[in-house]
């Protein structure tokens, strides 16, 4: 005798298909909000900036550093520091409200560790 293949689904691999089935509908709507919000490009707009930051906070340490009488004309390199700053601004993308609001709370109490961080770490922020 033959025996005939049972076609009923133990209770075990139907939740596995249903959870899986869930698990794709997840991807699917995370991968569809990613899309649309467009976080990798925002991401990479923020990194370019920061980026463009550090220069700019680099070149002003470095003329600093050096003896003021081989430092260039003040007033030039102020308008050409005004220039790179302006450049810099209107390329970086805006900064979301609640930073923001969290660099203001950090002023408003400078024994925190977040504020000693940033502090130290961009000494010209504040």
């Amino acid at each position: 005798m033959v025996s005939q293949p049972t076609h009923e689904r133990t209770t075990t691999d139907k939740v596995v298909s249903y959870l899986s089935a869930f698990g794709n509908f997840v991807v699917a709507t995370l991968t569809s909000l990613q899309r649309y919000k467009k976080y990798a490009e925002l991401a990479e707009r923020h990194r370019i900036a920061a980026v463009e930051y550090s220069k700019f906070y680099r070149d002003i340490k470095l003329e600093l550093v050096l003896d003021p009488c081989e430092r260039k004309i003040a007033i030039e390199y102020s308008k050409s520091m005004k220039s790179a700053y302006d450049k810099v601004l209107s390329n970086a993308p805006d900064i979301p409200n609640f930073v923001s609001d969290m660099i203001e709370n950090m002023k408003k109490n400078p024994n925190s560790l977040m504020f000693i961080h940033t502090n130290a770490s961009i000494p010209f922020c504040l």
